[in-house]
């Protein structure tokens, strides 16, 4: 396992909250529609911590395992009786912390029964004894990026109904893949397997900066993405040193479901932010930037190029935009502006069906958009 770095050498404050907030807001949407087709789901946290991490201030605040315990106190009712939790924490002394904080809980009464609760190394090696036979959303958030590999989340998926969530320490594998320790080279090579890893060395030999950092997510972005028969799809969240204009950590959702990535897509678009104290975070591409015209989302630019001349429907801008760029992080909300914005220039004219005028701070989904240019 890859060791911390200065990402973890402060209290965790706004990155423990975006995770935690990130998996707290997927799980829900994800279990209100596994619930209604499965009789049995599950979360399971392989990594799972205290339950607790502390804020700037010195107070506690409530991590995933907790917030999964909220989870079902709120859901209780509704599909938490078909829930069923795997909390696991390799560490003694965080392990020992966790199981106090979850039977403190008010819900270990009514939960416990479906909770397991287990203190084991995990590797890439192991991780399949821990996939269970009904649907979950696996969340693996280990220090570095050890613990797992492209081999074992592609195991995970291939569930039915099976997400996952997963930390990837960018700025330690950054830093591991050309070591000269064997040892330490070793923990990119387990990750992606001999002839990726060997593939990605020949591929950024000469690179540096940026360009090796796209050449090494696109790498393994587009391995996760191929790690099925099956498509899968992949959103990553980017935590950046604010001081070092660098790449931190990911935290990379993947599924094979396309409706799992829009629910994903807009929980994250919903916590990004240009800045958060020490670190940014953002989803990529999706902050205002300065395109071919002044103060306009770079999306704007992009479909101005992609329909010149053309008319079509809100929907359809959408629907065909996303499908010629599966990896994009756009939502509903980033085209719809862009639109409106294109709209405000004169660029495109936008009309209902029945050719009356859209008002305009709307843009419906059935409106149609000619693009004049």
């Amino acid at each position: 396992m890859g060791n911390t770095d200065d990402f973890f050498s402060s209290n965790q404050k706004l990155p423990s909250k975006i995770k935690t907030e990130i998996v707290r807001k997927y799980l829900r949407a994800w279990s209100v529609i596994l619930s209604s087709k499965h009789k049995k789901i599950g979360y399971v946290d392989l990594f799972s911590g205290t339950g607790y991490f502390i804020d700037k201030d010195g107070h506690r605040e409530p991590s995933t395992p907790i917030e999964v315990m909220e989870f079902c106190a709120c859901y209780y009712r509704d599909m938490a009786k078909n829930f069923y939790i795997h909390f696991n924490e390799p560490n003694v002394e965080y392990f020992n912390a966790l199981s106090e904080n979850l039977k403190n809980h008010r819900m270990w009464p009514h939960i416990q029964r479906r909770l397991t609760l287990t203190h084991e190394f995990i590797s890439a090696e192991n991780l399949e004894e821990f996939i269970r036979p009904y649907p979950c959303l696996y969340f693996l958030d280990p220090f570095g990026y050890g613990g797992y590999s492209i081999e074992s989340i592609s195991k995970i998926l291939s569930g039915r109904g099976n997400d996952i969530l997963f930390f990837f320490n960018f700025n330690r594998f950054n830093m591991d893949i050309s070591h000269p320790s064997e040892k330490i080279k070793s923990q990119s090579e387990i990750f992606l397997g001999v002839e990726s890893k060997a593939e990605l060395l020949e591929k950024i030999h000469s690179l540096h900066g940026r360009e090796k950092q796209k050449a090494i997510v696109d790498h393994i972005w587009s391995a996760l993405e191929n790690c099925l028969p099956e498509k899968c799809y992949v959103v990553p969240f980017e935590f950046e040193f604010q001081d070092k204009e660098r790449t931190s950590h990911y935290l990379v959702f993947v599924s094979k479901n396309i409706t799992g990535r829009k629910i994903a897509r807009e929980v994250m678009s919903g916590l990004r932010t240009e800045e958060g104290g020490e670190f940014r975070f953002s989803l990529k591409k999706s902050q205002k930037t300065q395109g071919l015209f002044s103060n306009y989302y770079l999306l704007g630019d992009l479909l101005l190029k992609r329909f010149s001349r053309q008319q079509v429907t809100v929907r359809e801008i959408i629907n065909i935009y996303d499908t010629e760029n599966p990896r994009n992080s756009y939502v509903d909300k980033d085209y719809k502006d862009s639109l409106k914005q294109l709209r405000e220039q004169g660029i495109i004219a936008v009309e209902k069906p029945d050719g009356k005028r859209v008002p305009d701070s709307q843009m419906p989904d059935t409106s149609i958009v000619t693009f004049l240019r």
